[in-house]
């Protein structure tokens, strides 16, 4: 069974990129453009895991996350929050983030920390 991930971000472009990598490994994966989309998108494709930008508007990352850990149909899934800024890495990781991967990704890195979180 392929897993699938959800990738919630706001940069088009950033996505397919992120896109791209992942389903070079062997995912199966959905885009949403921003976090109202994303959140949308989580409770009706039941991801594997979600990776998430959080400098996003209007509604942020830490926002998506909050919604997405606080919801029974998406809490047990698992969310790699992807950012710039890495003081936030505390403050997604307090919230339920199962990783953090800082931006830019080293080549490679992203898909390292989703199987490691997928097995």
């Amino acid at each position: 069974m392929t897993q699938s991930i959800l990738i919630i971000e706001d940069d088009a472009d950033l996505a397919r990129l992120m896109q791209v990598q992942l389903s070079n490994e062997g995912y199966e994966v959905t885009v949403a453009i921003g976090g109202d989309q994303g959140l949308k998108e989580a409770v009706s494709s039941d991801p594997s895991a979600v990776v998430l930008d959080l400098r996003m508007a209007p509604t942020d990352g830490f926002e998506v996350l909050r919604q997405l850990k606080g919801s029974p149909a998406t809490a047990a899934i698992p969310v790699i929050v992807t950012s710039v800024v890495d003081e936030a890495e505390g403050r997604a990781t307090a919230a339920g983030a199962s990783a953090f991967v800082i931006k830019p990704h080293q080549p490679g890195r992203l898909a390292e920390v989703v199987r490691s979180i997928l097995g």
